[in-house]
């Protein structure tokens, strides 16, 4: 994982909140941004609230905590990024199974998307590919199962469009039943035939 640009730590808690969802960096950018509000309308609107004196020192109180939250948050998110460098999360498999499918390896790309499925049967974007994936093997019945498990999945209408594309491109390597079928009679009258006709 990268590391955070400095900037993202110029508001205290907003890098926790933003790059983590944490509630703890929302309320710490809350009060900071009620500190800072409160202090501006005291300096610039209800100046008989508070002394000079007092305006002063609250300012320095709001810029002891900017710059303690600023030095505490970036050394905080330097060993998030450190700690999570060392381990794959489960949704970085994705974009390593798309990679393993672009380049080829499709029995690699098979084995992530499986190991999504199983974690997560609802996600429709490995599913797709899986679907996709089994198409370009020369497996048009498995990725034709694919497809039915996927449009019954609530996620899949934002991908109608390519669902009904790899439903065509499906239904082109699917044997046509009328024609498997007279193949199959034609077949069976071969081998009804005796020798001698064949041979006529």
């Amino acid at each position: 994982m990268r590391k955070l640009p400095w900037i993202s730590y110029a508001w205290p808690g907003l890098a926790q909140l933003w790059y983590e969802g944490s509630w703890w960096g929302l309320c710490l950018a809350s009060a900071f941004a009620l500190l800072v509000n409160s202090l501006t309308w005291l300096s610039l609107v209800w100046v008989d609230v508070l002394s000079p004196a007092q305006r002063h020192w609250g300012w320095i109180i709001a810029g002891v905590l900017w710059l303690t939250a600023f030095v505490w948050g970036r050394h905080r998110g330097v060993r998030v990024s450190t700690d999570s460098a060392r381990t794959i999360p489960a949704n970085d498999l994705f974009p390593q199974a798309q990679r393993e499918y672009l380049i080829g390896n499709w029995v690699d790309a098979e084995m992530l998307l499986a190991k999504l499925l199983r974690t997560n049967p609802l996600d429709v974007e490995s599913r797709l590919l899986l679907a996709t994936l089994f198409r370009r093997t020369n497996r048009p019945t498995d990725a034709a199962a694919q497809l039915d498990k996927l449009e019954k999945l609530e996620g899949a209408i934002r991908w109608k469009a390519e669902i009904a594309a790899e439903r065509n491109h499906i239904n082109e390597l699917l044997p046509d039943p009328a024609k498997e079928l007279a193949k199959r009679l034609a077949l069976t009258d071969n081998r009804a035939q005796p020798d001698d006709a064949r041979a006529a």
